[in-house]
């Protein structure tokens, strides 16, 4: 049933409109083609999602908006129309009238965007006064104004402060109201969300939707996360190696999907509500040059006939149903593994028995004030920071922990502090039972071989000059094994993760966001560790990719009986891997205990806020 905001935006005016868009990229010789026959409009009131996998072409259409492609881009065929005026059709002086000023867009990191030796008022005022011509007073009450639509509190003081004196979330609400300050017809999202924790992301998603509705303006959200365009999008564009799979109302699309890859896009993502087992999606996004010539996905479609391999099928639909480019309406195969994929995983067995292999006892750790003149010459006692109070915990092999909390609750001070990075102000960390901070350098040494760590961004972690044989046989190396005999360690550690000969002289940059997260894996297995712990390792991946590198972690863990340490926001994900969690706030503990009694029961009242926060379908 449609909501009256769902048939407002359907009577609403089109403001920006694709037609037949056909693009792709000049390499040597060839065109690479990316976008194909691209056709769909958004409306005034609207917020469009735009789903796929990386490489599905969701930036790409973004940037053809404005026009803002690489040299090298070519369109052969199509146009986008920004109330009837083909935007790919005007001069660079009448694109920067266009970009910014009527159509406006907001980047995936913020702290990239905004300069940063600027304040954040004055950024604002920059741009506005850069199209409009604005200044002064007005200038100055206009970015002001826009700052508290976008709930920065704090009048001239958020005004005066400067963009590394705010949150992740805090600078992203600055470039949303950066973007809607110009009065703008037309939002780009491009992945708006992606690094922020889920109360903060909550209240984004919420932001958009207010905002799209009181301004009146067309939005288009792009993301990786089908969870966060249900909640945000009032309709749901499904784009796969170029080409619309499917289209239609939000819930339609999420609720009744039609096209094989929309079903198989929801059966990998983790559940909230129930421990489930992702199902990811097989193969990879299909590169050649043809491909338009026939299905683009029945490479990967587990319902392929032969007609899905030599006729590309047109994007049709039926009454209330959602639009789908498939030659086939019924998916009884696809339908079952997908529920399939939502039953129940039998948890672990975990004995207690046996002493735990990691314990916190007691733990505080205190960050000391930087230097300041001001503070040399004040009376006040300089106080430092303190990070985390009090913490316990134990951790047994076998056993995965889960620490949840917003950003800047301590978590990943806490998994530094057990790798020996940082120094606890009182309390401790115990591994078999014996004390860190009495462990001799050569002791801390083979420690840190028990205990490995998996990083949030794979690519920062790993060097950019190093063959990937090369970057997994290295700790085995540091540990003084022979060369031969730590490439074969770590060859055979490469196919574990799914990684053949094939990948040994490659370098991460040759490798996409999943193969390099399962480098970084390999690598941390490679020394048979105790325990691991695991810093957001899923945050930036598809859901595809995501539920994959899930399964490879749980089946590592069962082979290997190590015990993970699991840091993130995402708690869908912390559903899918944890055994135990911990809640925190400010440093603290909120809520602790099985999985499954915290999630079905919490009993603290910030628990309860953080899975109502949580994004799920």
């Amino acid at each position: 049933m449609r909501s009256a905001r769902q048939d407002l935006a359907i009577m609403a005016e089109t403001v920006l409109e694709f037609k037949n868009l056909t693009l792709g990229f000049k390499v040597g010789s060839q065109i690479i083609p990316v976008l194909n026959s691209l056709t769909f409009d958004v409306r005034a009131g609207e917020v469009l999602g735009i789903v796929g996998e990386s490489g599905s072409g969701k930036s790409t259409a973004l940037f053809a908006a404005v026009n803002y492609l690489s040299e090298n881009a070519r369109i052969s065929q199509g146009e986008i129309l920004l109330h009837g005026q083909n935007t790919l059709a005007l001069s660079r002086t009448e694109l920067d009238k266009v970009r910014g000023r009527r159509i406006a867009m907001v980047f995936q990191d913020p702290t990239s965007a905004l300069n940063p030796s600027m304040s954040v008022g004055a950024q604002i005022a920059e741009g506005v006064a850069h199209h409009t011509g604005l200044s002064g007073d007005a200038l100055h009450e206009l970015a002001l104004d826009w700052l508290q639509r976008v709930h920065l509190d704090g009048g001239e003081a958020t005004f005066a402060k400067f963009p590394h004196e705010l949150s992740g979330g805090q600078r992203q609400r600055v470039m949303i109201a950066l973007a809607m300050a110009m009065d703008p017809d037309v939002l780009l999202m491009d992945e708006p969300t992606t690094a922020l924790d889920v109360m903060v992301q909550a209240r984004i998603l919420e932001l958009v939707k207010e905002l799209s509705r009181s301004a009146n303006i067309a939005v288009i959200l792009v993301t990786h996360d089908l969870a966060a365009a249900a909640v945000a999008a009032d309709r749901i564009l499904v784009l796969y190696a170029g080409e619309i799979m499917e289209i239609g109302r939000s819930e339609a699309v999420i609720q009744h999907p039609t096209n094989p890859y929309t079903m198989g896009l929801i059966a990998a993502l983790p559940q909230l509500k129930i421990r489930a087992n992702p199902r990811a999606i097989p193969g990879s996004i299909s590169r050649s040059p043809d491909r338009f010539s026939a299905c683009v996905f029945a490479e990967r479609c587990e319902d392929v006939q032969d007609i899905c391999k030599t006729t590309r099928p047109a994007l049709i639909g039926t009454e209330g149903a959602s639009l789908s480019r498939c030659h086939f309406t019924d998916h009884k195969s696809l339908t079952v593994q997908s529920e399939k994929s939502a039953e129940k995983v039998v948890l672990s067995s975990l004995s207690t028995e046996a002493p735990p292999i990691l314990e916190c006892k007691d733990l505080n750790v205190v960050y000391k004030r930087p230097f300041s003149l001001s503070a040399m010459f004040s009376r006040q006692e300089r106080k430092g920071f303190h990070a985390v109070h009090d913490m316990s915990f134990d951790l047994y092999s076998g056993q995965t922990l889960a620490i949840v909390g917003e950003s800047g609750s301590g978590k990943t001070t806490i998994a530094h502090t057990a790798l020996g990075l940082i120094q606890p102000a009182s309390g401790q960390f115990r591994f078999n039972g014996k004390d860190l901070a009495s462990l001799s350098a050569a002791e801390l040494r083979a420690y840190r071989q028990q205990v490995q760590i998996v990083f949030q961004h794979p690519a920062s972690s790993l060097n950019p000059r190093k063959t990937i044989l090369d970057l997994v046989s290295r700790p085995l190396r540091l540990a003084g094994m022979e060369i031969d005999a730590a490439h074969k360690t770590a060859s055979n550690m490469l196919n574990e993760v799914g990684l053949d000969a094939s990948y040994h002289t490659r370098f991460p940059s040759e490798l996409s966001g999943g193969e390099m997260q399962r480098v970084a894996i390999a690598r941390a297995f490679v020394t048979k560790p105790k325990v691991l712990i695991l810093d957001e390792p899923t945050t930036s991946l598809d859901v595809s990719v995501q539920a994959s590198v899930l399964q490879l972690l749980a089946r590592l863990q069962s082979e290997r009986n190590c015990a993970f340490l699991l840091i993130s926001h995402d708690l869908s994900v912390v559903r899918q891997l944890a055994d135990d969690i911990i809640v925190m706030r400010n440093g603290k503990i909120c809520e602790s205990g099985p999985i499954d009694q915290i999630y079905n029961a919490p009993q603290h009242s910030y628990t309860r806020d953080l899975l109502s926060a949580a994004p799920s379908i």
